[in-house]
């Protein structure tokens, strides 16, 4: 019974992934893969996006290996790509800023959704097991809990992202109204231990942590200011 219960509840979330998605953007709103840029390190492969004219962010996990003011190549939507170059890493959590050319993409709006258990969202990553030469994915899922904060991660919240894998380390969480929720950080198999997004294996049920937008948007205030 536990095993077919299981596959039950799988079924379930998939349905409900997948209405999601068909309900997704509202009226107006831009989706996440207009803001998403893939961000190629070496053999690293992430995901960024602006959350300010000319400052993307991405995870410090993306970047590792960098100092400040070393490139990466971003690929935005469509054939656009530009350089990108390291401003700062936070000491405090998994987040990076990159400075980006003016008019690359559009930045997130800049109020940010109020987040509640149950809250459907939405994100855009790419598997970096294609070594950024695949095709970006858009999935949506539901906020499971609207206030973890892991010492390893920083301030954060669970949802659950069926389908989401290595590679979406660093992309920008929305809600449907194109809301910034927070920025994908770690990923586990539902029920498992978080490990950072670029050093696990995705799967059908899977549940990320991701950086809550409030707490991301004082850090980069205070990493632009010098706090780095």
């Amino acid at each position: 019974m536990g095993k077919g219960w299981g596959r039950a509840v799988r079924a379930w979330r998939g349905a409900v992934a997948a209405a999601l998605l068909a309900a997704w953007p509202a009226a107006g709103a831009a989706g996440p893969a207009e803001h998403h840029a893939v961000v190629l390190n070496g053999d690293l492969v992430g995901s960024a996006f602006l959350i300010e004219e000319g400052v993307a962010v991405t995870n410090r996990h993306v970047v590792r290996g960098l100092g400040k003011g070393g490139a990466v190549t971003l690929l935005g939507p469509g054939d656009g790509w530009a350089e990108g170059w390291l401003i700062a890493v936070s000491p405090r959590m998994d987040l990076a800023l990159l400075g980006v050319p003016t008019g690359f993409l559009p930045a997130v709006e800049a109020v940010d959704a109020p987040v509640v258990a149950g809250m459907a969202v939405m994100t855009t990553g790419i598997d970096a097991g294609e070594g950024g030469s695949g095709a970006r994915e858009t999935i949506a899922g539901v906020v499971l809990d609207p206030r973890t904060d892991l010492a390893a991660f920083g301030p954060g919240l669970v949802a659950w992202l069926p389908g989401a894998r290595p590679g979406f380390s660093g992309g920008a969480l929305l809600d449907r109204h194109g809301r910034l929720v927070g920025m994908v950080t770690a990923l586990r198999p539902a029920g498992g231990r978080l490990a950072a997004a670029a050093g696990g294996g995705g799967r059908a049920d899977v549940e990320a942590f991701a950086l809550r937008a409030d707490a991301l948007r004082a850090e980069v205030r205070r990493l632009r200011a010098g706090g780095g």
